[in-house]
């Protein structure tokens, strides 16, 4: 599941963390998703609204995946030289 999906629908485009009620409710809709049969859950923090997500935020969506052996996927890009291991 995308976290950029659940924020958006929980609070939009605004560039602030989510307020506990909202925050409960993104983990709702995680579980739900992954009730449903996602794998985990998924991001991409280059990009707007992913890119306003504090480490709280992600770290609360990533145990309800682990709750339901899922796994946290994100998308880099243009990390280029920078990445471990990378001779």
């Amino acid at each position: 599941m995308s976290a950029r999906y659940i924020e958006v629908y929980t609070i939009g485009y605004d560039d602030r963390p989510p307020t506990p009620i909202e925050l409960d409710s993104m983990k709702l809709l995680l579980r739900q998703a992954m009730e449903e049969g996602a794998v985990g859950l998924s991001s991409a923090l280059e990009y707007v609204p992913a890119s306003f997500s504090g480490p709280e935020e992600l770290t609360a969506l990533c145990k309800v995946a682990a709750e339901y052996d899922g796994m946290y996927i994100s998308h880099l890009r243009n990390e280029g030289d920078y990445l471990p291991g990378k001779s």
